[in-house]
């Protein structure tokens, strides 16, 4: 298992697979059974989040999608143009994904698109870097 989600309310959680698939399975954290799983995409993924209690998305090395979960999951391809190393959803359910590179990119609502992003990467940070007020 590569990432691990768990839904806002508490119920449900989300797992990716290492398989050359990449399935994604939603679990009852209840019961403990796979309540529904589908292939994730040849593109491994790298972080989960989930942004309501039935939608989620996966993102990795040239790898978005986001989900819905109705008993089923259906999953859409968003524009996938780099690695992405991080995620960040927000309580307005924004959509922040963070590349390898230090590119910010903002997604638009649960169609996959890209809606901005951020032109000036941020500067890595590590332990020797002087601040300057």
């Amino acid at each position: 298992m590569l990432a691990l989600a768990i839904s806002p309310d508490g119920s449900k959680a989300v797992a990716a697979g290492m398989d050359d698939d990449h399935y994604v399975a939603v679990l009852d954290l209840k019961s403990g059974n796979i309540l529904a799983k589908q292939k994730g995409g040849k593109k491994v993924i790298m972080k989960l989040g989930w942004i309501s209690n039935d939608e989620f998305v996966s993102v990795g090395i040239r790898h978005f999608k986001y989900w819905t979960f109705d008993g089923k999951l259906t999953g859409r391809d968003g524009n996938n143009p780099v690695y992405f190393v991080s995620l960040a959803i927000g309580s307005d359910k924004t959509v922040l994904t963070g590349a390898s590179q230090g590119t910010v990119y903002s997604w638009k609502g649960n169609s996959g698109r890209l809606a901005v992003t951020l032109k000036k990467p941020f500067v890595p940070i590590n332990k020797d870097d002087e601040f300057n007020e």
